[in-house]
């Protein structure tokens, strides 16, 4: 099933993310240096970042494919009722899984635009 391998990812680089924070926390968690605090802030936004963005897609992704699974597996299971909804709805199932990958540079420019916008802390 795609959605337990994209969530299955997702949920791997969070680990890999938060066990690179957790070291670079652990080495720099005695130092006084003003400069190795300001990058250890800096790596943790970083990952946070890169988190948020994961959860965007992988909630698109959701959002976008699981009204054509349902209706492809009612399909699956019951024919007949399943042809009782209107094909333009159907149509429109279909194009909401398909324009996914559409979305994604869009939701890619805007993050990027919305990150690069805000001002630096």
């Amino acid at each position: 099933c795609p959605v337990i391998a994209i969530v299955g990812s997702y949920i791997k680089i969070y680990y890999v993310l938060k066990s690179r924070n957790t070291s670079i926390l652990h080495d720099n968690q005695e130092s006084s240096n003003l400069e190795e605090r300001r990058v250890q802030r800096k790596n943790k936004k970083s990952v946070m970042k890169a988190l948020k963005m994961s959860v965007i897609h992988a909630v698109t992704f959701i959002l976008s494919w699981t009204p054509y699974t349902v209706m492809a597996t009612w399909d699956s299971i019951d024919k007949d009722s399943a042809h009782e909804v209107h094909p333009v709805i159907q149509d429109i199932f279909y194009l909401s899984a398909v324009l996914n990958s559409c979305i994604n540079p869009f939701i890619y420019g805007a993050y990027y635009y919305t990150e690069n916008t805000r001002p630096n802390k």
